[in-house]
């Protein structure tokens, strides 16, 4: 998912316990946020940018969520697995 605003890759997709991120853009300050298929704020955390950054999720649901990456004025949402 690479665009104007930043680029991400994440992985492994589908994930089990521990999300990978690799987050290029143009602040290190970021917002990470994981949505769950509902609509539901299932994790928040304000960072900075070290690549790679890694996000537990064994707590999450089997399903489809997405990771919403906020950077400044740009917002950048991925979707992954949880298995």
């Amino acid at each position: 998912n690479v665009n104007d605003k930043g680029s991400v890759v994440v992985y492994p997709n589908p994930v089990n316990d521990q999300l990978t991120i690799n987050y290029r853009g143009a602040s290190k300050n970021i917002k990470l946020e994981i949505i769950d298929a509902a609509g539901q704020l299932m994790y928040t955390k304000a960072t900075t940018v070290t690549n790679p950054i890694t996000v537990p999720v064994s707590n999450l649901a089997g399903g489809t969520y997405i990771l919403r990456i906020t950077d400044g004025d740009n917002i950048i949402n991925t979707k992954f697995v949880k298995q």
